[in-house]
């Protein structure tokens, strides 16, 4: 399958991934740069989501949303996040059968099932979760289903694709594009590439090439830029005119 990638500027960008080590180690997040792995932190609990934001990166740790560079606590909720999403100006996350705005705290959805997963797609926010059912988040209308709890959304190119249990589907189709030998957790659109994980590490979607073993509950695009003024990684060369 062939996914057409919009013609826009493209930013240097790194994997960010969370790993966890079946609860008996604390759950770890690394950057991949293409080559290496480097890990930037660690947290006694699950690590559940990741997004890139304004220039920031943000995780979840349980119930809270926490700026993972700085290690400071943005938000908490009263029950488990599962998902995080940069949307225009703003930052959303989902839980249970809620979906909040990040930094008001403003409830925005409800469903009656678990929400999983939250992406900003062609300027419209959708959810997906337990039901099957993957809606546009404000106006709450169903735009596709699937037969088991939708875990994952992301928009790719001028499209966007979801997975369900061990299927990844493109969306608005139903097309089913890959398929694992165990559940998928996320997905995530990386430097013109569709890539998914979960159980068994990092994969090429399309390719079914992994790029990195372990447990790999979730994952980000985020700027390089963002790591560099950090000193986590060096500058590439020809920075800055160098």
């Amino acid at each position: 399958m062939k996914t057409i990638i919009k013609p826009e500027l493209q930013e240097d960008k790194v994997l960010v991934y969370s790993k966890d080590v079946y609860a008996k180690d604390p759950n770890q997040i690394y950057i991949w740069d293409g080559e290496r792995s480097v890990n930037i932190a660690t947290y006694e609990n699950w690590v559940n989501a990741l997004a890139s934001h304004k220039d920031n990166l943000y995780n979840v740790e349980k119930n809270d949303i926490y700026n993972t560079l700085t290690g400071e606590i943005i938000a908490e909720r009263d029950n488990s996040v599962w998902d995080l999403v940069s949307h225009g100006d703003e930052m959303f996350d989902c839980g249970r059968n809620w979906v909040y705005d990040t930094f008001t705290g403003e409830r925005i959805a409800e469903r009656a099932d678990w929400i999983h997963t939250l992406v900003s797609h062609d300027k419209t926010l959708y959810d997906g979760g337990r039901d099957g059912g993957i809606y546009n988040t404000l106006t709450g209308e169903i735009i596709a289903e699937r037969d088991n709890s939708v875990f994952s959304l992301v928009s790719h190119g001028y499209t966007m694709f979801d997975c369900a249990k061990k299927k990844i589907f493109e969306t608005f189709t139903g097309d089913q594009i890959a398929e694992r030998d165990a559940l998928v957790d996320a997905l995530v659109s990386h430097e013109r590439t569709l890539y998914d994980c979960g159980k068994n590490g990092i994969y090429n979607t399309l390719t079914g090439e992994r790029i990195v073993e372990g447990r790999i509950p979730a994952m980000a695009s985020v700027p390089r830029k963002i790591f560099e003024e950090a000193g986590l990684l060096e500058r590439k060369v020809g920075d800055n005119g160098n």
